[in-house]
């Protein structure tokens, strides 16, 4: 039972690295959250893979926002078998007009241990809606 919450303390610890450095506008941080030869796929359809091209759609990314965003990431399951992790998530925009839900998904994750931490081997974004889905 103990290891069940100690993996599931470090597994909400690296959701909120991610969703922190992705917030804040720290690309390399973002990136840091993946393995070297880490995935993020998304049904908009989007594949990148490798830390520095992780890195560089991070940098994208945050140039394209029309104002600070906040990831809100809840319902987190662990599968401790597979190592791997479900969740629901929604991103919060902050523009001129206010805040607005930019959107909702499913990520499905797969995890890896690389020294001390757990990292993101692999995150699937399912989008609600992708086709209204604006960078």
């Amino acid at each position: 039972m103990e290891s069940n919450r100690r993996l599931r303390d470090e597994v909400m610890d690296l959701h909120a690295r991610y969703a922190n450095a992705i917030d804040d506008g720290d690309a390399e941080a973002w990136a840091r959250c993946f393995t070297p030869d880490g995935v993020l796929r998304t049904n908009r359809p989007l594949e990148v893979t490798g830390r520095l091209a992780l890195r560089a759609f991070a940098e994208s990314w945050i140039a394209s926002r029309p104002g600070p965003s906040r990831h809100i990431t809840w319902h987190h399951l662990v599968l401790e078998a597979e190592l791997a992790g479900r969740c629901s998530a929604g991103l919060l925009v902050t523009t001129a007009e206010g805040v607005s839900m930019s959107y909702t998904a499913v990520y499905r994750d797969r995890f890896e241990r690389v020294r001390a931490e757990w990292l993101l081997k692999e995150r699937v974004v399912a989008i609600d809606r992708p086709e209204r889905w604006e960078r």
